[in-house]
């Protein structure tokens, strides 16, 4: 490398390492034109953008080197970075590909690797990349850190704990392993890790701070949450803010004084959908039912329901009947088990309610919501968020054969089987498991499905307050709300017709709260399952919960559930115009 070259080069690589990087391309660009044509300077030029967030100069820059016929994988590196950034994803995916297989022992590049096949929803590729680059480097603590992370949102729970056993930062590995131990219900584990959460606390990163504080609340442990919160410090941070207004008791002043600092500090925080439905829920619970629809409405307004999504919803619908005579014709799957109870109904219809009193008994766990069973029935492992992906094994299902379907019911009981090696029933409570019923029979011909319905006006109403992700786009407007909830039922209805008698039961949730001992008799007689005090007594034990009603759940029932909308029908209409027989 000429000499000029080489001074220019290694004084703008230093004032970029020490964080300058406005003066490293102010050096660049006041260079001798011939130098600053030079590829290495063309380089650094382009790296310095991406430090200063130019992702579109950077990309131009580093497109103009690979015209030229400069194969390397450093610029297949730096464009997949730009075009991350730059939310292109398939071609972040492609250039991140193409650097590894020109470097593949560099754990960076696998590292960028990984992340692409994140972005592109290719979580199994993901993992695979990850135990690649710890293959590379065992002591490489970001490959540690993403691969339990990544482990954890897979499902694969044992292997991230042990993954994060080996961070060093324990602040890192006893967030996820405390995260993993509340979805497996580990008490043991989770009591053994208590005492260290205030020793490690440290509040000055609020991210993290805020995502320790949150995994608590899911362990049930309260106190220790309300504790520790007050130590970080205040920040016009999403994650920051809606922990601050879910955490706290406030009179109708203090939510409108919280109101009015955000639209001052920070009003983009009033497009969360998140901070408005705590904000509107908070209302709610000082009676200021007004002020509680109209956040409610803004946060689910934000939320548009499109026609795609309509239409993907009654093709689901639709197809899920029309393709029953296809799976009516496989056999059933040898895997003769019945450890599966699947619990099934709309959200916040009861199912967590339910599934705390059937996992209390001795013989019972719960592997909560679950989306196992979409995932092997689609040969996918993503968390689905539309309606048009979750059936597409229906278009497949005709050209199966024994060994797929033992396949299937195979790997689903060895991923239930994590949360429980000795239980004799393991609960899925996923309520949308009621899309895959038809199917599940071939799978588990002797597995129970228990069919949880609640009053259509008080599911609907508690539907449309929660925060839900875009796959329950139907709960953001009334109209289409109740359009939804009638697909259901008359799905459930088709299910009634074709389902086994003796292995579906339905119960009501206004039954199980009104006549509470007589349901359990009647659900435990159900299972074959002698009676216990503890599914009686299910709010009093320590087991976590993840779902919108961990809260609710460590309380005995109570009747105020039962007709939520009264006081509210001005606001609703829609609901009681739809069902007018519930009100």
């Amino acid at each position: 490398m000429d000499y000029r070259v080489s001074k220019v080069a290694k004084k703008s690589i230093e004032l970029l390492n020490k964080g300058k990087p406005h003066q490293a391309l102010a050096l660049v660009n006041k260079s001798k034109p011939n130098i600053r044509s030079h590829i290495e300077i063309q380089k650094i030029k382009a790296a310095t953008l991406i430090a200063l967030e130019q992702f579109e100069e950077s990309k131009a820059i580093w497109v103009s080197l690979l015209n030229s016929n400069i194969e390397s994988d450093d610029i297949h590196y730096n464009l997949s970075v730009c075009y991350s950034r730059l939310s292109q994803s398939e071609k972040a995916l492609h250039h991140a590909e193409k650097a590894t297989s020109l470097n593949p022992n560099d754990v960076k590049s696998n590292l960028l690797l990984a992340n692409a096949y994140k972005g592109s929803n290719q979580l199994l590729k993901q993992i695979v990349t990850l135990k690649h680059a710890h293959i590379i480097d065992q002591r490489d603590q970001e490959v540690i850190h993403e691969l339990a992370q990544c482990l954890y949102e897979f499902g694969d729970y044992d292997s991230a704990i042990e993954y994060a056993k080996l961070l060093t930062d324990k602040y890192l590995s006893i967030l996820i392993q405390l995260n993993c131990r509340v979805i497996l219900n580990h008490q043991e584990e989770i009591e053994q890790l208590l005492p260290e959460v205030p020793k490690i606390f440290n509040p000055i990163n609020v991210p993290l701070a805020v995502n320790l504080i949150y995994a608590l609340r899911n362990a049930g442990e309260f106190d220790l949450a309300k504790e520790l919160f007050p130590q970080v410090p205040p920040s016009n941070t999403k994650g920051y803010v809606s922990l601050k207004v879910k955490m706290g008791t406030y009179d109708n002043q203090q939510l409108n004084d919280i109101y009015e600092q955000l639209k001052v500090d920070s009003p983009e925080l009033l497009e969360s959908k998140d901070i408005l439905h705590a904000l509107s829920n908070n209302y709610f619970a000082v009676n200021e039912l007004h002020r509680g629809y109209e956040l409610c409405a803004q946060a689910n307004n934000l939320t548009a329901i499109t026609q795609d999504y309509m239409d993907s919803v009654n093709h689901v619908f639709t197809k899920i009947k029309s393709s029953y005579e296809d799976s009516n014709q496989l056999n059933h799957s040898d895997v003769n088990t019945d450890l599966p109870i699947f619990i099934v109904g709309m959200p916040r219809s009861g199912t967590t309610l339910l599934d705390s009193i059937i996992s209390a008994h001795s013989k019972v766990a719960s592997a909560g919501e679950v989306a196992y069973m979409s995932q092997f029935l689609n040969g996918k492992y993503e968390n689905y968020s539309e309606h048009s992906t979750i059936c597409n094994y229906l278009d497949n299902m005709s050209g199966w054969d024994d060994s797929d379907l033992k396949e299937i019911a195979t790997n689903y009981i060895k991923s239930l089987r994590v949360f429980s090696t000795k239980a004799d029933y393991i609960v899925d409570k996923m309520p949308h498991n009621f899309l895959h019923i038809g199917i599940i029979q071939k799978l588990f011909p002797r597995s129970r499905f228990i069919h949880i319905k609640r009053n259509p006006i008080a599911c609907c109403l508690s539907i449309y307050k929660q925060n839900f992700n875009s796959f329950h786009a139907y709960g953001t407007d009334l109209d289409y709300l109740t359009e939804y909830y009638k697909k259901y039922l008359d799905l459930m209805a088709f299910w009634k017709a074709h389902i086994v008698e003796e292995n579906f039961l339905e119960i009501d949730y206004e039954d199980l709260v009104l006549n509470k001992e007589a349901s359990i008799e009647q659900i435990l007689n159900f299972l074959g399952l002698d009676y216990e005090e503890a599914c009686s007594n299910f709010h009093k034990s320590n087991r976590t919960v993840t779902t919108a009603s961990y809260e609710q759940v460590r309380n005995d029932v109570y009747t105020s559930s039962l007709k939520p909308w009264q006081g509210s029908e001005e606001y609703i209409k829609p609901l009681l115009e739809a069902f007018p027989d519930a009100k």
